[in-house]
């Protein structure tokens, strides 16, 4: 099978906001975008959809990128109602190796 990809741009609002970044399109896997929502809901009660997991996967990569004097924030964009009946979150975890 082949690996579900989707993809992040990152620095919109930085760009939109005159404060400097590039403008950065990255792929993210779906799997780790789904990890991502099950630690979000299991450790931040943050229950929220694939797309927010994106996002909050991406802005730690870019905070690591930036090191620790950066300020990167996200948006949780989605909810994650419309997954209850589905896989992301029934119990299982997903490996991502």
């Amino acid at each position: 099978l082949m690996p579900h990809y989707f993809s992040c741009n990152l620095s919109i609002a930085a760009y939109r906001l005159g404060v400097g970044g590039n403008q950065d399109a990255r792929s993210v896997l779906e799997t780790e975008a789904r990890v991502v929502c099950q630690r979000l809901a299991s450790e931040e009660g943050i229950f929220a959809g694939t797309s927010t997991g994106i996002n909050v996967l991406e802005a730690i990569e870019l905070a690591k990128e930036l090191g620790p004097t950066a300020t990167v924030v996200t948006v949780a964009c989605d909810s994650g109602l419309k997954y209850t009946n589905g896989v992301l979150f029934n119990g299982s975890r997903y490996n991502t190796s």
